[in-house]
């Protein structure tokens, strides 16, 4: 017979599980709801190699058809968006806005996709010999909610705002293994005092994930 002990440590190890491995149930904000359908269909797929060609292309100075985000448009409304590069399992360079500025997403994700070579502060400008050792990610969010405990956040399916007078910096999902550790790195960025406290806001995401060969993803590990 299973001893209680036993059947609570199993139902917290699967918890466990399926929280590190995003088989878990997640909640998704109403507006955001449309996207995270979207992204489980094979366009989403498409906008991933859209944001592929478009980086190297931009790094390569090619000119870009005015027309090629036409091809995605808003799903229902827009929503901010947010574009990574991943290298390995660091953040190469991220830019993002909660407030789109383009008609479309496709022309929204062309925009974050010039500031993502060479606009983030915090990394040096991305470089045409290290393209093949990235991967992309983008992530669509809502709107933030202040929230008084951060500690209470799900860093593996919500977004943390950190604020700090006009400054401010996002911490997106899967780009900290830990929430102090990702706390410490925004209080970095925006030069919180050390005895000071920030404000701080969560925000729901849908991410997005290139699909990349285990070949690329040894290669960038090494």
């Amino acid at each position: 017979m299973i001893s209680i002990r036993t059947l609570i440590n199993g139902i917290i190890l699967l918890l466990i599980t399926t929280s590190l491995w995003g088989d878990a149930p997640v909640r998704v904000a109403p507006r955001l709801q449309p996207y995270a359908e979207w992204s489980k269909t094979p366009a989403a797929k498409t906008l991933m190699e859209f944001v592929r060609h478009t980086v190297s292309s931009l790094i390569a100075r090619e000119k870009l058809e005015s027309r090629n985000g036409d091809a995605f448009p808003w799903i229902q409304q827009p929503v901010g968006v947010f574009v990574t590069a991943m290298k390995g399992r660091k953040v190469r360079v991220c830019v993002g806005a909660f407030t789109p500025s383009e008609e479309t997403m496709g022309r929204e994700i062309v925009r974050q996709c010039k500031r993502l070579i060479a606009e983030d502060p915090r990394h040096e400008p991305l470089s045409p010999y290290e393209l093949d050792q990235l991967q992309y990610v983008v992530s669509f969010v809502g709107s933030p909610t202040p929230i008084a405990d951060p500690s209470l956040l799900d860093i593996w399916s919500e977004g943390l705002l950190m604020r700090w007078g006009e400054r401010e910096a996002a911490l997106l999902p899967g780009e900290a293994k830990t929430l102090s550790w990702g706390a410490s790195a925004l209080r970095r960025q925006i030069q919180v005092p050390q005895h000071e406290t920030p404000s701080y806001a969560s925000f729901p995401v849908v991410v997005i994930r290139e699909e990349i060969s285990p070949e690329s993803m040894n290669n960038t590990n090494r």
